[in-house]
């Protein structure tokens, strides 16, 4: 049986008698003794560690004999658990599938199709803060999964905004509106023409001339960029989109793509084969990866964002743990969860079964860990307060009843900023 206890409760699976998890604003801390601590820094795996929180941020953390546990704190005996960061998910789409058909908005309280892009059109620019309602969105089964931050993804073009999946605070859901650059690529020529008129004309400093036109044409103040033509000023504070497309020419933000094929993959590297300060996080089938591996492996500042399953190889019906194969050849990489409901929803007993599978068939648990964890929180840009277990950092955990990758583990708490916002008996 789960429940949404909004009161600040970590409940009997943790504790002898129930203690209350403190809220905001207050200062006597909390302090988790005993548990496995799964730190994903550089403190590595801790075993029978303590953690102090305290005001939504993580106090202290460390073994036992060096982590002094505040007189005044709250005392939990999380021994049998494990802690791990709370999992950031780098691309939580409008979009269905990888291949631009229609498909699911996973947010909303219902279930709701959209059309991919279309082939004979080009992209149109929206920001994701524009399309997310908390009030109507049904936060449990992202909970259920473990998810505590996420980066919510545009239809098929346009700005990111990083959401916190707080169901009892909906005012405070968007930590922040203004995110990344994310376009979803298809071998199409509207699509492609857009990919390459926004960087030639990003590479010029926004100067005028038919190397804008991508930029201004699909920005949300399409009239009135153009005609102010160049520029740094007040001018590029008109267009959005070519801000965006700006900062990832030059290297202070990573562009986020959504490859619908193996041809499209190959598209986006030669558009940007000069910009050697241009970052990707480039979301991708397994299959049409292996297709490009050779390709991407001399790509520097890439990312790739899959799916933790194992795929089959093109052509045959090999199974082939391509996660393995890509941290292999040294390429960094990040999970995303889902794009459907019915993905998030399927194995939620177990939430991190998937990635227990590529870790037994040879995909190092550390970096599994940092897939879900550190690394997604750099691309979204908030590596400096997510994703690892550092005094500093958001309070924001996971504790599992053993390990987290073992089949049998279940996920019984999630904290985020300190505050309880699922639990499970």
């Amino acid at each position: 049986m789960t429940s949404h206890r909004l009161a600040p409760l970590l409940g009997a699976a943790l504790v002898l008698a129930a203690l209350p998890v403190p809220t905001r604003g207050q200062d006597r801390p909390l302090a988790l003794k005993g548990a496995t601590i799964e730190t994903v820094g550089e403190a590595g795996r801790i075993e029978s560690g303590v953690i102090v929180l305290r005001d939504g941020k993580i106090e202290a953390v460390g073994p036992p004999d060096e982590v002094t546990i505040p007189e005044e704190a709250r005392v939990i005996d999380a021994s049998g658990r494990t802690i791990m960061p709370g999992i950031v998910e780098p691309a939580l789409s409008a979009r269905g599938s990888l291949s631009g058909g229609s498909g699911t908005v996973i947010i909303g309280n219902q279930v709701v199709t959209i059309g991919g892009s279309s082939s004979s059109r080009a992209p149109s620019f929206s920001k994701a803060a524009d399309l997310f309602d908390p009030y109507r969105t049904n936060f449990e089964p992202l909970l259920r999964s473990g998810l505590t931050y996420l980066d919510l993804l545009p239809p098929d073009y346009g700005q990111t905004a990083v959401v916190r999946i707080l169901p009892d605070d909906p005012d405070a859901a968007i930590l922040e509106r203004e995110g990344r650059l994310m376009l979803s690529l298809s071998n199409s020529t509207p699509t492609l023409d857009l990919l390459r008129e926004s960087l030639e004309g990003a590479r010029g400093s926004g100067s005028s001339g038919q190397g804008q036109r991508g930029a201004d044409r699909n920005g949300s103040e399409q009239g009135s960029s153009r005609q102010q033509g160049s520029g740094s000023g007040s001018g590029s504070s008109s267009n959005p989109s070519r801000d965006l497309w700006r900062a990832v020419v030059e290297g202070k933000a990573p562009l986020i793509v959504d490859a619908g094929n193996a041809a499209s993959i190959l598209y986006l590297l030669e558009a940007i084969k000069e910009d050697d300060k241009v970052q990707v996080a480039l979301i991708a089938s397994g299959r049409d990866v292996m297709l490009t591996l050779d390709q991407l492996a001399d790509r520097p500042g890439l990312t790739l964002v899959l799916r933790p399953t194992v795929d089959t190889m093109p052509q045959n019906r090999d199974r082939i743990n391509v996660p393995r194969i890509v941290q292999e050849r040294g390429i960094d990489l990040a999970f995303t969860q889902g794009f459907s409901r019915a993905a998030l929803q399927s194995g939620q007993d177990t939430p991190l079964f998937d990635v227990a599978y590529l870790i037994a068939t040879g995909l190092p648990r550390d970096e599994a860990l940092k897939a879900l964890t550190s690394r997604p929180a750099d691309l979204i840009g908030k590596g400096d307060s997510l994703g690892r277990i550092e005094p500093g950092k958001s309070a924001s955990l996971l504790i599992f009843e053993g390990d987290p990758f073992d089949p049998y583990s279940r996920l019984r708490t999630v904290i985020l900023e300190g505050k309880t916002v699922y639990e499970t008996d």
